[in-house]
């Protein structure tokens, strides 16, 4: 908050001071922001994080998935302690955006947590899957060949176009409303494969051999940063309505939802994944394993990676 000492003036508190008390902190920002009559725009990415992290730990995650029945003190006071902090925070937003001082705007992967805090952030608008926001959430195929073209020129003109069928099975095919005029790729995993794409081309020398040259290209391992995590896929694996899932869509392709998928999840109802089959899916669409089936309201595994993943997890499960 150093730089704009300035503007807040006489209001500026001096917030590197340490407190053991964030929530306060933050408190005392938005007062000196109202007080000094100017605006907070507060940006948060990955609102998510925590909770997902939080499912990472073992005894939290298996309260959440049995009902939070014979669960211990210590695991019932850590789920309380995330979800009034966050309630806090959310409130104190909430507050601030009721009186015209802050603007919010947050990204995260899914939507496990705004619906827990009712009280706090229930006046925000959830644009996840509205229609014309579908090209914010990864690369579009015009796009690809822009990048290809800026990292390689002309020299890799005759394969440019096998090179994007190959990025289209891997990590195509995403759509976040049934609508949209094409599927998207994986930001993330786009970025790391032309990196690899530049440092393969070196070993090519003069080669031009398409062949050769494809094949040179693709000989790259998976970028385990883009993979779905073990969490995820435990709580997919593991899950009672798992396995059926998983076999239908393997056989057919595609899944037809009976109702739209749920725009949001509570923490502690996690436990709901295991007896109902749209929280299920749902929290699959908003991870990454389904998607929507292009032109209809169907939820198909997106590409290769994917469905390579959820195989081999579930041969180690289900033997």
């Amino acid at each position: 908050m150093y730089r704009y000492k300035q503007e807040l003036g006489e209001y500026f508190y001096n917030f590197n001071k340490k407190s053991k008390n964030a929530l306060a902190n933050f408190k005392n920002i938005l007062n000196a922001v109202e007080l000094s009559g100017h605006k907070l725009y507060i940006f948060i990415d990955e609102y998510d994080a925590g909770i997902n992290e939080a499912l990472k730990n073992e005894s939290i995650l298996q309260s959440l998935k049995n009902n939070n029945k014979n669960e211990d003190t210590s695991v019932r006071c850590k789920i309380e302690l995330i979800d009034n902090s966050f309630k806090q925070f959310f409130s104190h937003l909430k507050d601030a955006c009721n009186m015209g001082i802050a603007h919010v705007f947050l990204t995260g992967v899914t939507p496990v947590v705004l619906s827990e805090f009712t009280s706090g952030l229930n006046i925000s608008e959830d644009l996840t899957t509205e229609k014309e926001f579908w090209d914010l959430y990864g690369f579009k195929k015009s796009e690809i060949e822009l990048l290809l073209d800026k990292a390689f020129g002309n020299s890799l003109s005759n394969i440019k176009e096998r090179l994007i069928t190959w990025l289209k099975e891997e990590n195509d095919r995403y759509f976040f409303h049934p609508k949209q005029p094409e599927g998207i790729f994986n930001t993330a995993y786009v970025l790391y494969c032309i990196k690899k794409f530049m440092k393969q081309k070196e070993e090519l020398g003069n080669s031009s051999d398409s062949s050769v040259i494809l094949n040179t290209l693709l000989d790259i391992s998976s970028d385990l940063n883009t993979l779905p995590s073990q969490t995820t896929l435990d709580l997919i694996i593991n899950n009672p309505l798992g396995k059926s899932i998983l076999s239908e869509i393997l056989n057919q392709s595609s899944l037809k939802l009976k109702k739209y998928v749920k725009q949001q999840f509570q923490l502690t109802n996690i436990c709901k994944l295991a007896t109902d089959c749209i929280s299920l899916l749902s929290f699959m669409f908003y991870t990454g394993v389904f998607t929507y089936k292009s032109g209809s309201y169907e939820l198909q595994i997106p590409n290769n990676i994917i469905k390579r993943e959820l195989i081999a997890k579930a041969l180690k499960i289900y033997n």
